[in-house]
């Protein structure tokens, strides 16, 4: 198992702390699962597509990374495997594949990330990778995608930038946003105090089929077939309006 020796322990950024949130709220979510599916043709080695996969995951710390929570004090540590690529020698039925997809991540366990190739018809395979939104975005894919090319193509490839700096760089980045929000809090709520002054509120009881609450908040998350709004309804509301 390829793995390195260097721990860290980075605190999570305000941005970071938001998927983590929401996470805490429903476990059980792949809302924030971002999918990335591909058709290769020609000739794929499973086996050297497989080792760039793990030396990629190796040599980025936010994919070689969970969330541990002390004392409600968050951070990214290292896993403690390297999830290995899934291979398929037939095409797999449709459900197989989204139960695949859809399988939520545990953000205080990890890996955050997960890979299966599929070998269909006619020399062709079917590349998936999975990831939990708060170690990537869709605008990485071409950097992804760039990057598997390179550690595939390359046997003696590696990062430019080591561990170490990334460590470095990733603290940073979310020591500065810590401390930004901390010096714009009082001036962030009164910003919005004066804007939503004049606003009606907005009534919420349409989430009482959905989320068990009393007066001070959500209680209990309660999604069922038999709710008011129903999950597959609920699915299909894509935002909310307010004026």
């Amino acid at each position: 198992m390829l793995q390195n020796d260097l721990s860290y322990n980075i605190p999570l950024s305000p941005y970071s702390r938001i998927f983590y949130t929401e996470w805490k709220l429903n476990p059980h979510s792949s809302d924030y699962n971002i999918v990335f599916d591909q058709e290769l043709e020609g000739e794929v080695d499973t086996l050297k597509i497989s080792d760039a996969l793990e030396r990629l995951v190796l040599e980025n710390i936010l994919l070689n990374s969970h969330i541990e929570n002390k004392n409600e004090s968050l951070h990214w540590i290292k896993n403690n495997e390297i999830y290995k690529l899934e291979f398929a020698e037939n095409p797999l039925e449709h459900d197989l594949i989204v139960s695949f997809i859809e399988a939520p991540f545990n953000l205080e366990g990890g890996p955050l990330y997960r890979f299966i190739l599929i070998k269909n018809e006619n020399n062709k395979y079917r590349f998936i990778s999975v990831f939990h939104h708060i170690i990537i975005d869709g605008a990485s894919f071409d950097y992804f995608v760039n990057e598997i090319s390179n550690y595939y193509n390359k046997g003696a490839y590696k990062k430019s930038f080591s561990i170490t700096d990334q460590i470095s760089q990733v603290s940073d980045l979310s020591q500065n946003q810590l401390l930004q929000l901390e010096l714009n809090k009082e001036k962030s709520k009164s910003f919005w105090k004066e804007r939503l002054s004049e606003i009606e509120s907005v009534d919420l009881k349409f989430l009482k089929g959905i989320y068990g609450y009393n007066a001070t908040g959500f209680k209990s998350l309660n999604f069922s077939s038999e709710s008011k709004f129903p999950i597959k309804k609920i699915k299909s509301i894509k935002q909310i309006r307010f004026n």
